[in-house]
């Protein structure tokens, strides 16, 4: 199969076996995709997945914030 003067396998061989591996590890990345929310997701208007994107980067500041206020707290609290 491999080709005597460059010692390489033919082009249409090769794609063919990089094609096959592609495919391999679209399918373990797809086991862990839920598709659910995707559609679910895609259901949603233009203006209805901003508002959702809105409301989760609100969430994160708040998240953020309540961190840093808890990093605050421990430091100044006294061991026992």
């Amino acid at each position: 199969m491999l080709d005597e003067v460059t010692g390489s396998l033919p082009v249409d061989l090769a794609s063919a076996e990089q094609s096959i591996a592609f495919e391999e590890i679209i399918q373990i990345y797809l086991r862990d995709v839920d598709r659910t929310l995707i559609r679910e997701n895609l259901a949603l208007t233009p203006a209805q997945r901003l508002q959702k994107l809105e409301e989760f980067v609100e969430f994160l500041e708040s998240a953020k914030k309540a961190g840093r206020t808890a990093g605050k707290t421990d430091k100044d609290a006294k061991p026992i």
